[in-house]
């Protein structure tokens, strides 16, 4: 999957509405890209955080080390 066909299936209400789609993308960012700079077309970027450490730490935070474009779309990280 290209970038950007992967960045328009974070934004796509449809990826939601297929369980096994949704797992499949987001296991492949945990696993490849877990801190993720998403660009879907007609959206603003924001970053896809899919590790549950990671959206703990970035909570844990504050947000004061991240942007205000910070997104979170997560699964478990089973």
């Amino acid at each position: 999957m290209l970038d950007m066909a992967l960045d328009n299936a974070i934004a796509d209400h449809k990826t939601y509405g297929n369980v096994e789609l949704q797992h499949r993308l987001f296991a492949r960012l945990r696993r490849e890209d877990p801190v993720h700079w998403t660009e879907p077309t007609g959206y603003r970027p924001f970053w896809t955080i899919t590790k549950y450490a990671d959206i703990i730490e970035i909570e844990r935070q504050g947000g004061d080390e991240w942007p205000a474009d910070v997104g979170s779309c997560a699964a478990s990280d089973g």
